[in-house]
């Protein structure tokens, strides 16, 4: 860890960085209420959201966090990345973006949700369509977090590849990180999330529709018949009439 980032991170000499698998002090429903009270005052008003995990309890855990008074919720898919976990956290643990999403949406709408509380959904999400299919779902928006570094890092990772991997330029421990440069990084990912957002318009006009927020689940359907009824969109092999 260089000496810039054991200041930002507030850190002496030697001093480890730890980061916690859980808030610590939060043992309670109240605890979480009694928080997010606090840092909205700290704060002077500034929406505060809590991200979790979507797991088999996901819809215990929204119920918690929305009584709890959260602005903000942001769910993450078992797609969601992760850096230094052991790999049966990753790639064992969680329910799929996709998935998660439904069943957040449809919490959202059991429980007249939609514009009271933002719902934000992530993991594994890197093209406008991806975007554009959790948002139909019920997401009022999505993160991405792998997508962005490829877009960020785009041709510089030239520079190592292929004798090192693109993470060696892109982390900031990263043994060639001086050589990335941030102007054309910063550049490159401006393209990519304009050009993101134009795609998506685009979809919304062949829908017919006019705004992202009038996409919903009739907007889509799925080959999948499990996934069809866990997420309560139509299946593509079902004949299908347009309500009027």
């Amino acid at each position: 860890m260089n000496e810039k980032l054991r200041s930002r991170l507030g850190l002496q000499r030697g001093q480890d960085a730890v980061i916690h698998n859980r808030l610590e002090g939060i043992e309670s429903e109240q605890d979480l209420k009694a928080l997010i009270g606090k840092l909205r005052e700290v704060t002077n008003g500034v929406p505060i959201g809590v991200k979790i995990g979507a797991g088999k309890y996901l819809e215990d855990d929204l119920r918690i966090i929305v009584q709890a008074g959260a602005d903000f919720v942001s769910v993450d898919g078992a797609e969601a990345g992760t850096h230094g976990s052991l790999p049966t956290l990753e790639d064992d643990f969680g329910v799929p973006t996709a998935i998660a999403a439904a069943r957040a949406g449809n919490f959202w709408e059991h429980n007249n949700l939609k514009g009271r509380v933002s719902l934000l959904v992530g993991g594994g999400i890197s093209t406008p369509g991806d975007c554009l299919k959790i948002m139909a779902l019920g997401a009022d928006a999505v993160y991405l977090g792998t997508a962005i570094l490829y877009a960020t890092t785009h041709t510089q990772v030239l520079k190592v590849v292929p004798f090192e991997p693109p993470t060696q330029l892109a982390w900031q421990e990263g043994k060639y990180s001086g050589k990335f440069d941030i102007n054309k990084g910063a550049k490159s990912l401006a393209r990519f999330l304009r050009s993101t957002v134009y795609e998506m318009e685009e979809a919304v006009k062949a829908l017919g529709k006019s705004s992202v927020g009038e996409v919903s689940k009739e907007d889509i359907f799925s080959l999948d018949k499990d996934m069809a009824e866990l997420s309560g969109i139509a299946f593509a092999f079902s004949g299908q009439t347009k309500s009027n």
